[in-house]
């Protein structure tokens, strides 16, 4: 027969594995151990995904025609790109904007209109993003 507490194999009318050693249900405690650490493992996974996915700016948007063009600006977890430069930034996120401060320390205030519309003002010009989808 087979112990149901410790998976070995007996041949007496009780296991004598599990009858001479208290800790022979290590098995099952093992397995406890091994399901509250997965558990643990994916709740950190899951908020840390949600920090970094909690950025509404990250991806890419397109302006709508201004006094300077056109121009597309690409926001990542760390960087944004635009007009063919990469910048290093950190994001200051608020309810319904998002201040954006480049490595010089120099902040740029990004209003969120909605989910695919922002609004930017850079030296008096009012510049409206569209998320590309």
């Amino acid at each position: 027969m087979k112990c149901e507490k410790c998976g070995k194999e007996y041949w007496t009318r009780e296991c004598l594995n599990c009858k001479n050693n208290p800790n022979a249900n290590k098995k099952s405690n093992n397995l406890l151990l091994y399901l509250i650490v997965t558990i643990v493992a994916i709740a950190i996974i899951a908020l840390i995904n949600i920090n970094i996915n909690s950025n509404p700016l990250i991806g890419e948007w397109n302006s709508k025609s201004n006094i300077l063009g056109k121009n597309k600006i690409i926001f990542k977890s760390d960087s944004i790109e635009t007009m063919g430069m990469i910048s290093k930034v950190k994001y200051d996120i608020e309810e319904n904007r998002v201040i954006v401060t480049d490595e010089w320390g120099i902040g740029t205030i990004i209003n969120i209109i909605d989910d695919n519309t922002l609004e930017s003002n850079l030296a008096g010009i009012k510049t409206i993003y569209k998320k590309v989808k």
